[in-house]
């Protein structure tokens, strides 16, 4: 399976939620994405981020479409969102209801939301530690979706309002743990 990254501003609705035909509501999903994007940035920011942050090639603090799939079709579209600053790290996903991998567009469609540190004990052996998370129930249409987009990151902007890593920490199940076997080669 192969997969391109996009930007939001730079794709199209339609990849995520094929099936939306009215124009009215085509327009009040990506206004709804838009806002939630200019969000999820805030959150970035208010985490300390530079606005220019990259990962990868990827601008964090942003949304973005991911088409999955073989080329040129790409049959399922998800919207990712990445972000946060030194310890503190957020994620937000909207794809088809399930685990990956996604072999069919949705509806249904869930919004996948985590809050997670990084190793305090072990930063090479251990990729993070989540400290909160939150999933929708299966969504049925475009517009709802969205909306729980949107609300997934106005949750992460207010639960991380007076938040650091310090007081995350005490929230983290993982917090101190051993680090990993370490291979001898």
């Amino acid at each position: 399976m192969t997969s391109r990254d996009i930007p939001l501003p730079l794709g199209k609705v339609d990849w995520l939620f094929p099936a939306l035909a009215d124009r009215t509501e085509h327009d009040r999903v990506r206004q709804l994405l838009q806002s939630a994007d200019e969000t999820l940035f805030l959150v970035g920011q208010q985490l300390g981020a530079r606005s220019d942050a990259q990962l990868w090639g990827v601008p964090l603090n942003r949304f973005r479409y991911q088409r999955l799939g073989p080329e040129p079709e790409f049959p399922v579209t998800i919207l990712a969102g990445e972000g946060g600053s030194n310890q503190i790290w957020v994620d937000v996903l909207c794809a088809p209801a399930g685990s990956m991998p996604y072999h069919r567009p949705g509806p249904p469609w869930q919004v996948h939301t985590t809050i997670s540190l990084s190793c305090d004990s072990d930063p090479i052996g251990c990729g993070g530690h989540q400290v909160d998370a939150h999933t929708s129930t299966p969504i049925e249409t475009p517009l709802n979706a969205a909306t729980e987009v949107h609300a997934a990151t106005e949750w992460l902007l207010q639960r991380l309002a007076n938040e650091s890593e310090g007081s995350l920490r005490k929230h983290d199940p993982n917090r101190g743990h051993p680090p990993a076997p370490r291979r001898r080669d």
